[in-house]
């Protein structure tokens, strides 16, 4: 899990009496939301919240509310204070992108979740630590057509109008994220299913979605190897094709 610095709104000392140690009581900086329109946008973010983590991606972490019978889901603001939040400029992207193999790994997560809806509002990128944070997954996995989207989708790489699809150079770090995500263990994407379905993913579509999940990362590198041109029209892969006579040991 990668070290993130998450924005305070109070601090209150609770000392210990004796100086050994220094406590405070914390209040921690955050935003609740709901979405009127899309019935799975809490159980969404659960879900991408789980698999982003376990791909060790710079997902910040978030916490289900409730307040009037209601559930909202609350992702804690990585914003310290005096640093700008989003949107992300062109140089925030453009210093994103730089990092090529975060770059990926970020483009191969949006894919399996199917999301299309990255856009400089939910990326973040802070000049003084140079971490990039990727959040609001809301819109991810299940719409409100439930998992008709997914049908759909099964053979599209399905990341919209990504705001780092143009600036992507390179993809030879594929293989190195498809690794960690093939070492996902079942059972954990098969809880994280059953997690979000106490908020709202359909109890019935537990098994169609974690096998739908397994199944898309197994072809991902098939995806990626179809649709990469016209979906990374700047992509730059030299000599190498990977469909023409490449050992197995070519990355995409």
């Amino acid at each position: 899990m990668h070290t993130t610095r998450y924005k305070i709104w109070q601090w209150i000392e609770d000392p210990t009496g004796d100086g050994s140690n220094v406590q405070y009581n914390v209040a921690i900086s955050t935003k609740a939301k709901r979405s009127n329109v899309n019935p799975y946008e809490i159980s969404n973010e659960l879900l991408c919240l789980r698999l982003g983590l376990a791909m060790n991606l710079p997902v910040p972490l978030g916490v289900i509310l409730e307040k009037d019978g209601k559930t909202y889901y609350a992702s804690l603001h990585v914003a310290i204070a005096g640093e700008k939040l989003p949107p992300a400029t062109e140089e925030d992207l453009n210093a994103i992108a730089s990092d090529e193999r975060l770059t990926c790994g970020i483009v191969m997560f949006d894919s399996w979740i199917l999301n299309e809806d990255r856009c400089s509002v939910n990326i973040s990128y802070f000049d003084d630590t140079k971490q990039t944070f990727i959040f609001d997954h809301g819109r991810a996995f299940l719409d409100k057509t439930g998992r008709a989207f997914l049908e759909a989708n099964k053979n599209e790489i399905c990341i919209g109008e990504h705001c780092l699809a143009e600036r992507i150079k390179s993809l030879w770090s594929f293989d190195d994220w498809h690794r960690t995500m093939l070492s996902i263990p079942e059972h954990y994407i098969r809880d994280s299913v059953e997690m979000a379905s106490t908020l709202g993913l359909p109890e019935e579509d537990i098994d169609f979605c974690t096998q739908y999940l397994i199944d898309r990362r197994n072809q991902l590198r098939e995806l990626f190897i179809q649709h990469r041109k016209k979906t990374f029209p700047n992509l730059d892969e030299g000599l190498l094709d990977p469909l023409i006579g490449i050992p197995v040991e070519y990355q995409i």
